[in-house]
């Protein structure tokens, strides 16, 4: 089976028709971008070889656009050397047909002979897939990683071709061996798992039985354990709520804190008494302090008073020569602005005489520029009164180039047609004599030649002698001499309609309106010529004057104004008598104001300088006011405390104070004395009697304690007596017993049926090993190409269960490039048996090997470069380098217009 070329719409991504082109026998590469549709062109092959059309499950439906078109896919394929097409269409429009050579197959039949052909048949699960070892050739993106899980129709197809190779013999799995393997396994199912092989069904529930009954043994012993140790407990409490409940004992324990309590009420009168003194202490303290500090404040006051009075002085001086700076200022302040009122008033006058010469010059500069506007549009009204008739003359014109060339056109099919007619027609020739030419006369007109063509009827009259009448063909009156006349009707007509009556006057007329368009086109240029940059059309042309004139109207206006204000202040100025010359007067200009910026900075620096004295003016009154305030705060403050009490009364009270505060440390020393005779302290007491008084409450709390746990324990030991424990507990170890024996009993047929398992096993494998050898021996040379020195195992499932190079290696423990570069091998060598054995293989890989380092990749090109000699091979690739590393067939996934219809 060759693919050849694949159609498909509606398919995922692909909501327009697509082709798959270049497909060819052996090794074919498509290399496109990620997200390009390579994997579901993958996809749509897959469902055209193994999903049946009738299908209509998620899967199915997850085939269709996303555009919401239906699937449709045709495979075009050589079968041998017979050209085969296999179209399918699902979900609505649903159906299948086939086409091999001349033959046609439709519906269900199409699609049983293509399983025929591919080997499929009867292995078509549940979901309608066809399943099988071709579903291990289809390699999809991210697959080629792992290697191939078959199906039992996987496991059947190569088992077949294993058998086509294998002659008689046969592997354990099938026959006798193979059926008591199986009937062991049934038996063993019920009693162990199949893949840990741990305890299942009866034996599972035998063993729970027998682990619930010895949990419960041993709580029943545990409870007689318990039911011990509450009589024990019972009888402790018992003796301890005697000792507790002893009358003596707590009156005793109550004296003791009694005791306690009026030591603690004795030891509490000294601490009152404490207190007392030492307020008295902290009171005599405080008065002495604060007449102390009264004192303090009176002399700081007195020495504050007599510092701001000199401060004050000072600060009155500074303000006096403050103020006569401050005049002195002023004064000059004041001579400066006379000096610039002056230097203003002579710049202003300076800057008059100048300002009206410059007008003078401006106003002369407008005149000037008027008289060329004026030129300008004299121009421009010669050129466009130029154009205009130019332009009227060129419209007049009724040959232009139009008609001249369809008069031509039509003048050379005329002589075109008179050249076939002449051609067609008979010759007359004359021979006259001199003498003889007046007489003789053609259609009318005396003979001007010899020898003349018949182009219609012709009458020929010879004077004395008579008339010669000469008609052409009546075939060709009807052809060319028609066709002739009409031409010759035809360019009559066009000569008319421009004016004319000959070419040559028609030619005339041409060269007058090429002449005429060369004259309107100069005058339009010379118009164009006079425009302003941004009006260049011809058609603004009487926008251009009329804005001309406006503008000159307007400026005329304008300086007949400005003339006559520039003559009324020149004669203002002439009688002033200060008109000078413009180049005097710009530097008497430039003079008085230099000198009036002078005077305007003087006189902002004399500015500058009395704000200045102004502020420190104010700054110094502002201190001398606060000066005299706090001056007048400091007297009244003295004052005020002389009115409360005088020097002398402050100096006899604090001698007071002095001899109370000394009695107060007295007595504090003697109560000291007198507490330091007693043995312990207020909080030592205080202590003791919250432990003693803490003792009794949790005695009483313990009490109340014992009585309840007496009191259930009493409850639990009736209620252990009540239960029977003895008698559950020989019941329990009876029970135990069969549950053991049953255990056993399951224990013995496991072991036994898992023996029998694992030899029969192992004769399998062995048996296995030899049927299998045909598959590796299609294997091996590849592998040994990509791992040199490598014995390959394979497993009963015709999975790879290890290699062998220095050491064995299980597959599982290699690493992930080793693992994708078997998984690909694999499934190179179930393609290369399906082609030995049946004829027909196909290999896919969508964006394989890409954990492959450069050397391994290199060879495994080379294995999958020979396999492509034997069948066909179809990679799929995001990667462009791969096209020059492995060659083959260059792939276009290209756009068509429509799906090509199939045709038998």
């Amino acid at each position: 089976m060759i693919l050849t070329e694949i159609q498909l719409n509606g398919v995922r991504r692909f909501t327009s028709p697509i082709k798959l082109e270049g497909l060819g026998p052996g090794l074919n590469i498509l290399a496109l971008p990620n997200e390009s549709g390579k994997s579901t062109l993958l996809l749509a092959l897959r469902a055209a070889l193994m999903w049946r059309h009738s299908s209509g499950g998620e899967q199915i439906k997850s085939l269709a656009s996303y555009g919401g078109s239906e699937p449709h896919i045709i495979l075009r394929f050589m079968w041998g050397s017979v050209p085969c097409a296999f179209e399918k269409r699902f979900l609505k429009k649903k159906g299948a047909r086939l086409l091999m050579g001349g033959e046609q197959y439709q519906g269900d039949e199409a699609e049983e002979k293509i399983r025929n052909l591919l080997g499929l048949n009867d292995l078509i699960n549940k979901n309608s897939v066809a399943t099988g070892l071709w579903s291990a050739l289809l390699v999809p993106q991210g697959e080629s990683q792992y290697l191939p899980e078959l199906t039992d129709a996987g496991y059947t197809s190569i088992r077949s071709c294993l058998d086509q190779g294998s002659g008689s013999v046969a592997p354990a799995g099938g026959g006798k061996a193979a059926l008591l393997l199986s009937r062991v396994r049934e038996k063993l199912s019920p009693l162990l798992t199949e893949k840990k092989g741990e305890p299942t069904g009866g034996y599972k529930q035998a063993l729970q039985k027998e682990a619930e009954l010895t949990e419960r043994f041993e709580q029943l012993k545990a409870n007689r354990l318990r039911l011990a140790d509450d009589l024990t407990a019972l009888e402790r409490d018992r003796r301890v709520l005697r000792d507790l409940e002893n009358p003596e004992r707590r009156a005793e324990a109550k004296s003791q804190l009694e005791q306690v309590r009026q030591e603690r009420d004795r030891v509490s009168q000294f601490a009152l008494k404490e207190k007392e003194v030492l307020a008295g202490v902290r009171l005599a303290e405080g008065v002495y302090e604060s007449l102390k500090a009264e004192r303090l404040r009176r002399c700081e006051n007195r020495d504050r008073q007599k510092e701001l009075s000199e401060q004050m002085q000072s600060a009155q001086q500074q303000l006096a020569q403050l103020r006569d700076h401050a005049r002195h200022a002023q004064d000059k302040l004041t001579e400066a602005g006379n000096k610039r009122k002056k230097a203003h008033e002579q710049y202003e006058r300076s800057d008059r005489r100048n300002k009206s010469i410059t007008r003078q010059r401006l106003l002369e500069q407008d005149q000037e520029a008027l008289k060329s506007d004026r030129t300008v549009l004299h121009r421009l009204e010669q050129a466009s009164a130029v154009w205009r008739q130019a332009q009227a003359a060129f419209k007049a014109c009724r040959v232009d180039q139009k008609a001249v060339d369809a008069l031509r056109k039509a003048e050379r099919n005329c002589d075109k047609l008179q050249l076939q007619m002449e051609a067609q027609a008979p010759s007359v020739s004359l021979h006259l004599l001199p003498e003889a030419a007046d007489r003789v006369t053609v259609n009318g007109s005396l003979c001007s030649e010899s020898t003349f063509k018949v182009l219609e009827q012709t009458r020929i009259e010879i004077e004395g002698v008579g008339a010669l009448s000469i008609t052409p063909a009546l075939q060709e009156q009807q052809g060319a001499q028609a066709c002739w006349h009409d031409a010759k009707k035809q360019l009559e007509q066009a000569l008319q309609k421009v004016g004319c009556s000959t070419m040559a006057e028609a030619e005339q007329a041409f060269d007058i309106y090429r002449q005429t368009k060369a004259e309107q086109d100069a005058a339009q240029r010379a118009v164009l010529s006079c425009l302003p940059e941004n009006r260049q059309s011809t058609d603004q042309v009487s926008a251009v004057i009329a804005s001309y004139q406006e503008q000159i109207a307007d400026k005329e206006a304008t300086l007949r104004q400005r003339s006559a204000e520039l003559t009324t202040e020149q004669a203002t100025l002439f009688a002033e008598g200060e008109i000078l010359q413009v180049a005097e007067s710009d530097l008497e200009v430039e003079q008085a104001l230099s000198v009036f910026r002078e005077a305007q900075r003087e006189e902002e620096d004399k500015v500058a300088v009395l704000k200045s004295i102004q502020s420190d003016e104010t700054q110094k009154a502002a201190d001398v006011s606060e000066l005299g305030r706090a001056l007048e705060r400091a007297r009244h403050e003295e004052e005020t405390a002389q009115k409360h009490k005088t020097d002398a009364a402050l100096e006899a009270e604090s001698a007071q104070a002095e001899l109370s505060l000394k009695d107060a440390q007295s007595k504090k020393e003697t109560l000291a004395q007198e507490m330091a005779a007693e043995a312990r302290s207020l909080s030592d007491l205080e202590g003791d009697i919250r432990r003693r008084e803490e003792a009794l409450s949790a005695q009483d709390g313990r009490i109340r304690g014992l009585h309840g746990d007496v009191r259930a324990c009493e409850e639990r030991v009736r209620q252990a007596e009540g239960e029977g424990l003895d008698e559950q507990i020989a019941e329990t170890e009876r029970l135990i017993k069969q549950a053991e024996h049953e255990c056993r009993g399951y224990a013995r047929e496991s072991a036994a049926l898992t023996l029998l398992k694992q030899t029969l096993e192992a004769v399998e494998q062995e048996q296995t090993e030899r049927y299998l050898a045909p598959l590796v021996k299609v294997m091996q040379p590849a592998f040994s190409t990509v791992f040199p020195d490598m014995t390959l195992s394979l497993d009963a499932s015709f999975g790879v269960q290890a290699i062998t190079r220095r050491q064995t290696e299980q597959f599982s423990d290699l690493s992930m490039g080793t693992r994708e570069q078997i998984a690909v091998l694999a499934r190179l060598g179930f393609a290369q048996l399906l082609h030995q054995q049946q004829g027909k293989s196909l290999l896919v890989l969508d964006d394989a090997l890409s954990f492959s380092d450069k050397q391994r990749r290199e060879r495994l090109f080379e294995v999958l470069t020979d396999a492509a000699r034997h069948f066909q091979i179809l990679i799929l690739t995001c990667r462009d380098d791969i096209l020059s590393e492995l060659g083959g067939h260059t792939l276009h996934l290209r756009p068509c217009e429509e799906m090509a219809e199939l045709r038998v």
